[in-house]
C-alpha cells in the first residue's frame, strides 16, 4: 500500500515535470504565444491534489 502510494506520486512527479520541460520548450519557440504555460498550469494543478491520493480513491 505504501510502496503504491510512492509509485503514485513518483508518477505524478515525472508526469508533471515533462510537462512543464514541454511548454517550456515552446515557449522558446514562440514566447508571444503563452496557451502552453497556461495548459501546464492547469495539467499540474489539477494532477497534483495529493488529496486524490490521501482520501483513499
Amino acid at each position: 500500500m505504501i510502496l503504491g502510494n510512492f509509485v503514485d506520486i513518483g508518477v505524478d512527479l515525472f508526469v508533471m515535470s515533462t510537462t512543464l520541460s514541454y511548454a517550456d520548450h515552446l515557449l522558446g519557440e514562440n514566447a508571444t504565444d503563452q496557451s502552453p504555460q497556461e495548459l501546464a498550469d492547469l495539467f499540474c494543478a489539477r494532477r497534483g491534489g495529493a488529496s486524490r491520493r490521501t482520501s483513499g480513491r
